[in-house]
């Protein structure tokens, strides 16, 4: 499991059939493979993800895209948005 958080970060993360946790505020993650399980919190995060089994997604105004799949997809907190693109 790799965890990743901060304040403002702009970074790209492999993630290979592994779990990811992506946290803090008004960060932009770009995530390339598979993830078993992708977890995103914080707020104003957008994170854009290849595939995933299991998105779950909470905060305020997070925005994850997925690109590839039919995640399992848990959503909660305020302005959430899990959607294919």
């Amino acid at each position: 499991m790799l965890s990743l958080g901060g304040n403002g970060r702009s970074q790209t993360i492999s993630c290979n059939d592994g779990t990811l946790n992506l946290s803090g505020n008004n960060n932009t993650f770009t995530v390339t493979g598979h993830c078993l399980r992708l977890r995103v919190s914080g707020n104003y995060t957008h994170v854009t993800v290849d595939s995933a089994d299991t998105i779950d997604a909470g905060g305020i105004y997070t925005v994850t895209i997925y690109h590839a799949g039919t995640p399992t997809i848990n959503k909660s907190g305020i302005d959430v948005t899990v959607s294919q693109g």
